[in-house]
């Protein structure tokens, strides 16, 4: 019994490392880099342009930049669930300054890289 209460506590740990994490990586600015996969029209965002830059602040607001036209809204992140207003996505990784994430919608084929901006730009 000491066993599973041992892997319930390690597990648990590591889930809430993991959500830190996120929740500190994702702050700064990043910048569209490219999108993979099939498209179709059902799944065109606006999230996929070569102008647009994302800024996530600590207080979970969300500057969304396009063509020089700037947006603020919020964003929850709950674990790998990212949620911008009414969209939903997953995010596959960030790591070495690169955030991958995808459509959290059945069927949606797609997946976003970002790059993380400089902070003197």
């Amino acid at each position: 019994m000491r066993i599973i209460y041992f892997l319930f506590l390690v597990f648990t740990a590591n889930s809430v490392i993991s959500q830190t994490d996120f929740n500190e990586e994702i702050i700064g600015t990043w910048q569209f880099d490219a999108v993979m996969g099939d498209m179709t029209d059902g799944e065109k965002d606006s999230l996929m342009s070569t102008d647009v830059s994302l800024t996530f602040r600590p207080d979970n607001s969300l500057e969304m930049e396009v063509e020089g036209f700037a947006l603020v809204v919020t964003y929850t992140l709950e674990d790998t669930l990212l949620i911008i207003g009414k969209s939903e996505y997953i995010i596959i990784k960030i790591e070495n300054d690169v955030m991958s994430f995808k459509p959290n919608i059945d069927g949606a084929n797609l997946r976003y890289t970002y790059k993380r901006k400089p902070r003197n730009e």
